[in-house]
């Protein structure tokens, strides 16, 4: 297999894994100026200069973080900025977005929820709901708007679409647009589903829009002065990939109620959780590997992951200890926040990971302490830039790598085996050159 038929085949892997199942608005909408009854409009003032959104994909849901540059070139207004979410159906109130986050130049927005009736947007009709905030532009004015937010993915649906034509609504094309979906989770090139009954065309269809670039866990859309219109479009299939062999916890909370296994720290479901009771700190779990394999990032989701509003209430993980089994270990403080956390580690590679909580953000009722994800994974991620961290320009965007991420380690690795291999084919060929010029002498 060439090298370029390896990225094409990555290429077309994950794309696929996009496949998850599910239905949402990625791109938020201008509603025009505040007061106004909540309908999307176009805007004659207000440009869409540049627009990053980066989608972390799995089976059980999807991370999305979209990044708009926004431009006025009109007077000075303040407007309304929604993402549409359809509600009129069961699946969709229970698969629709959840931990919605709004940030205007790095500072959080006060984001709220609004319905409109008789209402069409693309392929949505009816009853839509509006995560919305406002935002004010003086004249000539550029900023930084930044929306964050999870999905849950129906397991009765086979796809995930991304409707890119809300975007439209700004004034004029988008000046430049970089879409990035990450492969995460157990999702795999396995996963990867060519639709059947096109004749010729089979397979050609299972990724839109086409024109995308592969690198190891990441395809890529990069598009300037567009309007946009369509979806992209992925299909998936397959059962999530054993990812332990086993798994040990010190102990488990139960309240009659809910389950809370430490087997939900892996079930790629945030609305499930692993929970003990008492002070927080001493507990521990140990996950076990089929075989060793490479650790570049550990991926955390601390708290209580089922609702927002419930998060503070009880207690969530800061510091903890990472132990590997060649009897290395790293410690981290986490964030007190509902998102999910990239840990780099240095490379390792190992039979099992146990991870001790040493302290907790404590809560309101401080008697159970949650932990709702953990990943592991052997590729390091392109981490999500904080909030205050973006530029006018959006210059990160160009820096988003998300593909090979190799380490001075990996290097060096690759290197090395590279020149064993070489050496062990100049001894072949010295062997070979000897025993021909021996035969030749006889």
């Amino acid at each position: 297999m060439t090298i370029n038929t390896f990225f094409r085949v990555l290429a077309l892997t994950a794309l696929l894994i996009l496949t998850i199942p599910s239905v949402a608005q990625a791109n938020s909408m201008y509603l025009g100026s505040s007061g106004l009854p909540l309908k999307a409009k176009e805007s004659g003032m207000i440009a869409l200069e540049r627009q990053v959104m980066q989608v972390w994909l799995r089976h059980g849901y999807a991370e999305v973080e979209n990044v708009y540059q926004l431009h006025n070139t009109g007077e000075a207004q303040t407007f309304v900025i929604g993402l549409p979410e359809e509600i009129n159906t069961k699946d969709q109130l229970k698969y629709g977005i959840y931990n919605f986050h709004a940030y205007v130049d790095g500072e959080p927005a006060e984001a709220k929820t609004g319905k409109t009736t008789s209402e069409q947007l693309g392929f949505m009709n009816g009853t839509i709901n509006w995560h919305k905030h406002e935002v004010f532009l003086a004249q000539d004015q550029r900023r930084i708007v930044i929306h964050r937010y999870w999905m849950r993915i129906s397991p009765s649906k086979n796809r995930l679409f991304i409707n890119l034509e809300p975007a439209a609504s700004w004034k004029g094309t988008v000046g430049h647009a970089d879409y990035i979906l990450h492969l995460a989770g157990s999702l795999t090139e396995q996963n990867i589903v060519y639709p059947k009954g096109l004749d010729q065309n089979t397979g050609k269809y299972a990724i839109q829009p086409v024109g995308f670039e592969a690198t190891q866990n990441q395809i890529r859309w990069s598009f300037d002065n567009f309007e946009p219109k369509g979806e992209i479009s992925v299909e998936i299939f397959g059962k999530k990939r054993r990812q332990l062999d086993s798994l040990r916890v010190s102990s488990v909370h139960t309240d009659g109620k809910g389950n809370f296994e430490g087997t939900n720290l892996f079930d790629e479901d945030f609305s499930t959780a692993w929970a003990y009771g008492g002070p927080g700190k001493d507990e521990w779990f140990i996950a076990f590997f089929e075989k060793k394999r490479w650790i570049r990032e550990v991926r955390i989701i601390p708290g209580y992951g089922q609702l927002e509003s419930m998060y503070r209430y009880f207690n969530r993980p800061r510091h903890i200890t990472v132990y590997f089994s060649d009897g290395s270990k790293q410690q981290f403080e986490l964030k007190d926040s509902l998102e999910m956390q990239f840990l780099k580690v240095k490379p390792v590679q190992t039979r099992y990971v146990k991870i001790d909580v040493n302290s907790v953000y404590k809560g309101i009722y401080p008697d159970v302490t949650y932990i709702s994800e953990i990943e592991f994974s052997n590729i390091a991620t392109a981490a999500r830039l904080e909030p205050n961290e973006w530029r006018i320009g959006l210059k990160q965007a160009r820096e988003i790598e998300g593909g090979q991420s190799y380490s001075v380690f990996d290097l060096i690795t690759i290197a090395a085996t590279a020149a064993v291999f070489i050496l062990i084919g100049w001894q072949i060929y010295v062997l070979i050159r000897n025993k021909r010029r021996k035969e030749e002498v006889e």
